[in-house]
């Protein structure tokens, strides 16, 4: 192994990039995980920044990348890196908490969420087994807006 890919390898293992999409109206988007260590939990959509987006974009553009593919991944919603809004530091500068990077995306009418929603708290995004937590009706309203 090269040492270019090793650096890369390594850059991959520890960095990592998360998506905060919100409603104004109808709160925050969480993911319901089951692992073995932590049991269930609700996390933020996200995950690891691959190595081939640091090979093709740099390392800075690779977590707008990553955070995009991650939320599409892991909940069907496809949108534009642009909409992609970077969590900064006081100076101005991209948070960085220990190689994790936080983008916030609103969600609003114009966001394509899948289909009509079931009743209960839990809500599957375009049947991936994944959800929007909150109040029933106000879940509802926010998987019936905007469909395909």
């Amino acid at each position: 192994m090269s040492a270019t890919v090793a650096s890369v390898d390594a850059a991959e293992q520890q960095h990592r990039a998360f998506v905060i999409a919100f409603h104004r109206e109808h709160g925050v988007l969480l993911l319901r995980a089951h692992k073995k260590r932590k049991g269930d939990h609700y996390q933020l959509p996200g995950g690891r920044v691959d190595a081939a987006e640091i090979e093709t974009h740099g390392l800075e553009p690779s977590f707008a990348h990553a955070a995009a593919r991650e939320l599409f991944e892991e909940t069907g919603l496809r949108v534009d890196r642009a909409r992609l809004a970077p969590v900064r530091d006081g100076a101005g500068r991209p948070l960085d908490m220990s190689g994790r990077r936080f983008f916030v995306l609103e969600l609003s009418a114009a966001s394509p969420l899948g289909g009509p929603a079931a009743g209960g708290t839990r809500i599957s995004v375009s049947g991936r087994g994944f959800g929007l937590y909150g109040d029933a009706a106000a879940v509802r309203g926010v998987l019936e807006f905007g469909g395909p």
